[in-house]
């Protein structure tokens, strides 16, 4: 890994999950002293919280979170086969699902309409897209991937998984795209549950075939 670019891509991260908490104090007087924080299968919220708890407390979860993303990272020999462009997307995921969040939460207080599984949706198909382009290239690791006890122990099994992987990860990300606008969370339950259960199943196939 190139730890200049990682350790200066980290700050930038850190100051991204920050700007949710800068976007809140501008809003503050306009905002709702109980925001919604949580909705339903029919993007009805069913739960509320005190608007500085989401102004502070989710985006201190983010960077909470983004360390423990540093801590892994940082370690060696889990990471020492990733590619650069591999950390990078796993740096900004933190930042952005926290960015997402947290003004899709203000909006809506605003009185803007907002669909959470319309936006799930989006992100979920980008993000596959994007990670399945680079998961073919992905070395054998313990950290990002399709790690199972038969792909860590065979590299042709991982390189074979890992392209197999690619393409559904890309596919259902175009399909995740498309259907985005009819807003349907089982839809999205149900390609999220497929993604991960072909290339696994697939992996294991091939180690039964001595891979």
């Amino acid at each position: 890994m190139k730890k200049n670019s990682i350790r200066q891509t980290e700050l930038i991260s850190l100051l991204l999950i920050l700007f949710p908490i800068l976007t809140g104090a501008f809003l503050y007087n306009r905002l709702p002293q109980k925001m919604a924080t949580h909705f339903g299968m029919t993007d009805m919220p069913n739960a509320f919280s005190n608007k500085l708890w989401v102004i502070i407390g989710l985006p201190f979860l983010g960077i909470m979170l983004q360390i423990m993303v540093f801590f892994i990272l940082h370690n060696q020999k889990e990471t020492k086969n990733l590619d650069f462009k591999i950390v990078n997307i796993t740096l900004w995921l933190v930042p952005v699902i926290t960015n997402i969040v947290n003004l899709s939460l203000y909006a809506y207080a605003l009185g803007h309409k907002v669909k959470g599984s319309f936006m799930l949706s989006a992100f979920l198909g980008l993000f596959f897209i994007i990670f399945g382009n680079y998961l073919p290239k992905v070395s054998p690791n313990h950290v990002v991937g399709i790690r199972l006890p038969w792909t860590l122990n065979n590299t042709e099994n991982w390189r074979k998984t890992h392209r197999f992987a690619g393409w559904i990860f890309f596919i259902s990300g175009i399909f995740l795209l498309l259907t985005s606008y009819w807003e349907m969370y089982w839809m999205i339950i149900a390609v999220t549950i497929l993604v991960i259960l072909i290339p696994t199943s697939y992996s294991y196939l091939l180690s039964k075939k001595g891979y």
